[in-house]
């Protein structure tokens, strides 16, 4: 039941998926612009609690309101990053988790970079909350690969330096930081509400479904480079596996594909307005 503060929602990905994963947290998600949300409101998370607010100006809420803290692809964007650290610190509880995925690295090129910081310089930012920062292409690969994350291990800087982006993540819980496996289970646990990643297209017959990945954009592509390491480039699946799916009728058997190809992001879990159109 602990409130969770999203910062730079967008139009609310991100949100639906924490909400869908971990139902029982109390989101509050937030944009600057109101047409994004408005979007997430009608089209994405239907039930969330939205708010308007510039992340740059005194956040307002009470002091200790939430017990975790979510930015993705957001926190680069910000001029003012120091003094928004100090609104985090103060409408936190004290065993809060902070979770800043997809931090811009100004050591790397970036099709839109933002005001990117050097890890040495994020760290700065954060140090007054304890704290490790990962290259996320090994983040991804690791749970890719193994289905598990590997946060009791602190990276070299020569890793950091090279990485296109960043994953940092903050708490004053000591036992947070551990080899992590009890995540990727909750990637399938709804299997009925499982689709192709968006990313692929898809070529079908009776039989067999080819997927390509297919970036919709040069610009995207550039952005997200680094999901090509680690994203299959092409997958073969059973087409009455996916009609079964989809209509929520799954055999014996079924579970275990579906669990290899969530934890792979070849299926994935999409607002409620995807499975009309789907």
């Amino acid at each position: 039941g602990q409130r969770v503060l999203e910062l730079t929602c967008g139009i609310g990905h991100s949100a639906f998926l924490m909400h869908t994963l971990f139902p029982h947290l109390q989101l509050v998600a937030t944009d600057h612009d109101f047409l994004n949300l408005s979007i997430a409101r009608r089209h994405v998370v239907p039930d969330a609690q939205l708010v308007c607010l510039d992340a740059e100006a005194p956040l307002p809420f009470a002091g200790g309101s939430f017990g975790g803290v979510f930015c993705l692809d957001g926190f680069h964007y910000l001029r003012s990053k120091v003094a928004l650290i100090k609104e985090l610190n103060r409408v936190t509880e004290a065993q809060a988790l902070w979770l800043f995925p997809h931090l811009h690295n100004a050591r790397a090129e970036n099709f839109n970079p933002g005001i990117p910081l050097e890890p040495e310089h994020y760290a700065c930012c954060f140090a007054d909350v304890p704290h490790r920062i990962f290259a996320e292409s090994s983040l991804l690969s690791d749970f890719h690969r193994e289905g598990a994350l590997q946060l009791h291990r602190t990276p070299e800087a020569a890793e950091l330096d090279r990485a296109q982006n960043l994953t940092l993540i903050g708490t004053r819980r000591q036992d947070f930081w551990r080899h992590r496996t009890d995540l990727a289970p909750r990637l399938s646990k709804h299997p009925h509400k499982l689709l192709v990643n968006p990313i692929y297209r898809a070529q079908a017959n009776e039989a067999v479904t080819r997927l390509t990945l297919s970036w919709p954009s040069k610009r995207l592509q550039e952005e997200c480079r680094e999901v090509e390491d680690y994203l299959p480039m092409s997958v073969e699946l059973d087409s009455t596996l996916l009609r079964r799916l989809r209509a929520d009728q799954l055999v014996d058997g079924d579970s275990s594909i579906i669990s290899e190809l969530a934890r792979k992001f070849v299926l994935v879990n999409l607002p409620p307005a995807a499975y009309a159109s789907a």
